[in-house]
């Protein structure tokens, strides 16, 4: 990887890039999270070893560092079977989440839900953590029902 042109792409006042291996840049990344949460999160790591290191971070982060619900995408799972790789990270991940009420799963029908059926829909998970203090906040006010 070229670090430099992918660093002279990034708009610096907004992003920050941690290259590194995963176990030794959680700790950064998560000092990071300190001025605001995580509102959106895309794994590129295509081993068992390096996602379930990365999926710490929905174990042992504190609600403080995620919005009460996270899209998190998956770059490498589109062919895998389950029980094998990144695959078997997220169903052990998953496990040890659903015991700290939090939910790291994929949506049902979200690839038929948007035209022209795109297959990276089918690489979208969501995480809910349920005991955030804004997870019951309704965030649309600009719809008002009338009911």
């Amino acid at each position: 990887m070229n670090i430099e042109k992918l660093l002279g792409c990034v708009d610096k006042s907004v992003t920050r890039v941690v290259i590194g291996e995963v176990v030794e840049t959680l700790g950064i990344f998560s000092d990071s999270l300190n001025d605001a949460p995580l509102g959106f999160c895309s794994m590129d790591l295509d081993l068992y070893s390096s996602t379930a290191q990365a999926l710490t971070v929905f174990l042992e982060f504190s609600s403080q560092h995620f919005l009460p619900r996270l899209p998190v995408y998956f770059d490498n799972i589109g062919g895998l079977v389950p029980g094998l790789g990144e695959l078997q990270a997220l169903e052990e991940c998953s496990e040890q989440l659903r015991k700290l009420s939090r939910i790291l799963g994929r949506p049902r029908l979200l690839r038929e839900s948007i035209w022209g059926c795109p297959g990276w829909a089918d690489q979208m998970y969501f995480f809910h953590d349920f005991h955030h203090p804004s997870y019951n906040t309704h965030i649309n006010t600009d719809t008002d029902m009338g009911i």
